[in-house]
């Protein structure tokens, strides 16, 4: 791997990066470094913060966010406009084209097109909020939306329009 000319960004071997694309990382701090392994494509106007981790062979389509301290496995896709939070997980040999809370899992083989999202229950004590884990080879469909501390197992299908709390 090389040092981009992007301080706290390392770039592998093969990759193609649209110059349109945006890194966002603390200067002052190299304690979270952007990582990109080799044979990454990255397309037009997508934004990665500090922290994540891009694992070989993946696509991130255009307009793309990824937040802080996600780790994508390889040879993912994520699709045009998917806002993935912080410190989320996704396997291997996914396909992701929705939105994704922060801290949510998913694993290898799933292609997940609706929304993973946080209950945001009120409280006067501020405290993270459970997120939605997804297992393998699992299809969430366009549309659906996954609440809280949900657990999809592998294998499951959860159809358009569905809501799973």
């Amino acid at each position: 791997m090389t040092e981009n000319m992007t301080i706290g960004v390392t770039i592998g071997e093969n990759c193609s990066i649209d110059p349109t694309v945006k890194f966002v990382v603390d200067p002052s701090s190299n304690d979270r470094p952007i990582v990109i392994e080799r044979d990454v494509i990255i397309r037009s106007g997508a934004i990665l913060y500090e922290g994540v981790v891009v694992r070989h062979s993946t696509t991130i389509d255009h307009y793309a966010i990824i937040r802080n301290g996600t780790e994508l496995g390889c040879n993912n896709r994520i699709m045009n406009f998917s806002e993935i939070g912080r410190d989320v997980k996704i396997g291997s040999h996914s396909r992701i084209g929705g939105f994704v809370c922060n801290r949510s899992q998913i694993g290898d083989q799933s292609v997940c097109l609706g929304d993973l999202v946080h209950r945001y229950e009120l409280s006067e004590v501020p405290s993270e909020e459970a997120s939605p884990t997804i297992g393998s080879n699992v299809l969430v469909a366009r549309g659906a939306t996954i609440v809280g501390a949900t657990t999809i197992c592998d294998g499951e299908i959860v159809k358009i329009g569905e809501i799973r709390k």
